[in-house]
């Protein structure tokens, strides 16, 4: 009873944090940025509503879970209620709602869960860290057009993507020791004498 308890309890503080999220990206994106604490809070917004602040904090929460479905569902637990907070804070906070773009966006929640899925049960895998750091790059490239000039959210980008590629670099590192191999080794030996 207490695991489910601790589960559901992950969940709903990742569904917490997406939804503040959420809401503090939309609020950055249309701030203006004319004093100190303006800047900030728009070179937040710029970046967090790019694909490699998404990308990094779905990497993080898909390196460290349980199990690939555990990956999956914390992807999902993140990204519905940032979406949800995002769309609804524009639509009373801006105005402005696109239902094609809201729908486009949900229907890439799927592919987010596959891929925190994959990125779980291949993290030891060199070549699908490659495959991760490449994509990080690609959406580095992408959101570079959208943060364009502005030198903030330019080198909060490269921090990000930085910090993806040590996540996926520490992925890769497993003990080498295999204590209970030699231990089922040694019961082995010990029975068939």
């Amino acid at each position: 009873m207490m695991k489910q308890q601790k589960l559901l309890t992950g969940f709903l503080a990742t569904a917490c944090f997406g939804a503040a999220l959420g809401v503090l990206a939309k609020l950055g994106d249309v701030a203006e940025p004319y004093n100190q604490i303006g800047c900030l809070f728009y070179a937040f917004g710029r970046v967090s509503s790019g694909l490699l602040f998404w990308a990094f904090l779905c990497a993080s929460l898909s390196l460290f879970a349980r199990s690939g479905l555990h990956a999956s569902l914390l992807t999902l637990s993140l990204l519905t209620p940032m979406l949800m907070t995002y769309y609804t804070v524009s639509r009373l906070y801006v105005g402005y709602y696109s239902s094609g773009i809201a729908r486009f966006w949900m229907w890439m929640l799927l592919p987010a869960a596959v891929g925190a899925w994959i990125l779980r049960a291949y993290r030891h895998v060199r070549g699908m860290r490659i495959l991760a750091g490449i994509a990080g790059g690609f959406a580095f490239l992408l959101d570079s057009r959208l943060v364009g000039g502005y030198i903030r959210a330019e080198l909060a980008e490269m921090v990000l993507l930085a910090g993806l590629f040590a996540l996926l670099y520490s992925a890769g590192k497993v003990s080498r020791k295999k204590p209970r191999r030699a231990v089922q080794f040694r019961c082995r030996q010990q029975t068939e004498m």
